[in-house]
């Protein structure tokens, strides 16, 4: 078996930059003679496009494409020949060959929140009771995904008697989730309320709800993001396997700085539009780091401000009926101090998060939790929202998104940043010229011109890529104390990511303080940064 890793950079017009494809990793499997992907010489089109042009990809002979795009000429044997049981006669394949399933995709991006058409939705239910409707199970969910009926409530002595064709079915399918739910270290957790799961455990969740699906194509985008060290060689290693025994084969988009699988044996470059293949070998040796390693420029002294408290936590518990979610957490928080908070999957960083915002319901009943010298019961949470200023993927996903009349600008939603809104909120003069200031720091463009266009485009047009990038600028434009910084790199380019890099090392206020989560050391950007780890929802300063 030979594996292949595409690694891509592409350049377009500033007019159309919500459609640029950023630098990623995308790796590719291959068996025996036959292939897997394949397309010959043609040219790729964003969907819709008829201009020449306008092509993302030209004379492109072999690669895989996410998301709508248009391929001509079309290759003679389709995009994915494999998939007909005889090459030399199409006709020959089975329709099963060419169920809707056969090809499936995992992406943890949405460009939109289409459920909500677009308006802003509620992140914060999962902090407090837990509805009925969201009492679903990952199990439940799950088969509900595979049946597309609701699953029926426990029987009772009035239930009618399930068919025994159906029984069958049903249990067939509960061992197939159980069997690969273990396999992705998810057996505890399917029984668990899905909203209830940690982010990590949701992104592994939704690549079990492909896999029970036995696709023969499976694209993966960003896998590994959002993984614990623990999680990501489990998944890593099942990922393997499967893709042996091509039970399906397995296309994997990354991040520049994702490390490299051991077992990936060919890489292929795609850059300026067209393709090189290489060994692993031979592109390690000319790309020893994606993303270089924090470097030695220490942070600026903060001592000046160690009296100025942020926030102080003690003891703080957080508990939903008998499952305790935060055990024990004290924790001191300075201006100008820069943290590293980390810890497994399901440990508690979210929860604790929910509570530094003030978002949590249960952190009004904390007796020993301040907020710049207040107790955090006697402040107003808006209060708080403008103090304590935070990216996540949850703000991520729930971010309104309306196109068209009404829709934010990119500017108009960098500038929600001041109050902590979701919403349009005119700005002062002063306001506007920090959110241009900002924009013109670390947005994508080569020019001022480029920059300034790009931030009067609809914030919905964007890519997942530049959202998550002016979603971060909203976090950083106001004058909050507390800054926290949730998986931030997911999902952006390494142009991107050294910029904010630099911004973040170099331009945060010294009585700022920070707080970055990441299960990534490479990814933080002062070297000397203090830790703060939560395991089991206990947590611990470690310097």
């Amino acid at each position: 078996m030979s594996v292949a890793l595409f690694r891509y950079r592409v350049t377009t017009p500033t007019k159309s930059l919500s459609y640029e494809f950023r630098k990623r990793l995308i790796r590719c499997y291959t068996t025996g003679t036959k292939s897997v992907v394949r397309i010959e010489h043609a040219d790729v089109y964003k969907w819709g496009a008829i201009d020449p042009r306008e092509a993302v990809f030209r004379d492109l002979s072999w690669t895989t494409l996410l998301g709508r795009r248009r391929i001509h000429p079309i290759p003679s044997n389709g995009v994915f020949p494999f998939l007909e049981s005889n090459n030399d006669q199409p006709s020959s394949a089975s329709p099963s060959d060419f169920r809707k399933d056969n090809v499936l995709l995992v992406a943890f991006t949405a460009s939109r929140n289409v459920a909500a058409g677009g308006e802003f939705t509620d992140y914060t239910a999962r902090y407090g009771a837990i509805r009925d409707q969201d009492r679903q199970t990952l199990q439940d969910r799950l088969l509900e995904s595979l049946s597309q009926d609701p699953v029926p409530p426990p029987p009772t002595e009035f239930t009618p008697k399930v068919p025994a064709n159906d029984a069958e079915v049903l249990e067939a399918q509960i061992s197939v989730i159980r069997n690969m739910g273990a396999k992705l270290n998810l057996l505890p957790q399917l029984d668990i309320p899905f909203i209830a799961l940690s982010n990590g455990q949701q992104r592994r969740a939704r690549i079990l709800g492909q896999l029970i699906r036995h696709p023969r194509v499976l694209l993966l985008q960003d896998p590994f993001a959002g993984l614990d060290y623990i999680q990501r060689p489990i998944l890593s290693d099942l990922l393997q396997v499967i893709n042996q025994n091509e039970e399906p084969f397995v296309i994997m988009e990354l991040r520049p700085q994702d490390p490299i699988p051991q077992w990936i044996t060919h890489i292929a470059l795609l850059q300026n539009q067209r393709l090189v293949a290489v060994t692993s070998v031979e592109y390690q040796q000319e790309h020893v780091h994606l993303i270089s390693r924090p470097n030695s420029v220490l942070m600026k002294d903060s001592s000046k401000n160690a009296e100025k408290e942020v926030v102080r936590l003690q003891d703080v518990k957080v508990a939903y009926g008998d499952r305790e979610v935060l055990k024990s957490i004290t924790w001191t928080i300075h201006g100008g101090d820069r943290w590293w908070l980390r810890g497994p999957n399901g440990s508690g960083k979210t929860t604790l998060i929910s509570m530094l915002t003030g978002e949590h319901p249960q952190s009004y009943t904390q007796s020993k939790f301040d907020i710049l010298g207040k107790p955090r019961r006697s402040l107003p949470t808006v209060s708080i929202q403008k103090q304590v200023s935070v990216f996540t993927p949850e703000i991520f996903s729930a971010f309104p998104r309306r196109s068209g009349p009404g829709g934010l600008t990119v500017a108009d939603a960098v500038g929600t940043g001041f109050e902590g809104t979701y919403s349009y909120r005119p700005l002062t003069t002063e306001q506007k010229e920090s959110v241009d200031s900002l924009i013109q720091k670390l947005a994508p463009g080569e020019t001022k011109e480029e920059r300034s266009l790009w931030s009067r485009q609809n914030f919905a047009s964007l890519s997942p890529q530049e959202q998550s990038l002016a979603l971060l600028m909203r976090t950083l434009v106001g004058d909050a104390s507390l800054l926290i910084l949730d998986e931030v790199f997911a999902g952006m380019d390494d142009r991107m990511i050294q910029k904010v890099r630099r911004y973040l090392r170099d331009q945060i206020g010294s009585e700022r303080a920070v707080i970055f989560v990441s299960h990534w050391e490479n990814e933080v950007p002062w070297p000397n940064a203090k830790q703060y780890t939560i395991q089991d929802g206990v947590g611990r300063a470690l310097n």
